[in-house]
């Protein structure tokens, strides 16, 4: 049982650290001059959420 959450864990980083990458670089450069591409990584401020349980009956 732990060699498979290590297995998949490796797999999962495989996937994000090699594979992500070349195929985000390949959909950029096949989309052609004519799209650009709007990739972006931003900060999302969750302070405003409701926290703990709620407190309406609905």
């Amino acid at each position: 049982m732990p060699l498979l959450v290590v297995l998949f864990l490796a797999g999962a980083a495989f996937a994000y650290f090699v594979v992500f990458r070349f195929a985000a670089r390949f959909l950029i450069l096949v989309a052609g001059p004519d799209l650009q591409p709007m990739i972006s990584i931003v900060r999302v401020d969750i302070s405003h959420l409701p926290r703990g349980p709620r407190t309406s009956q609905f």
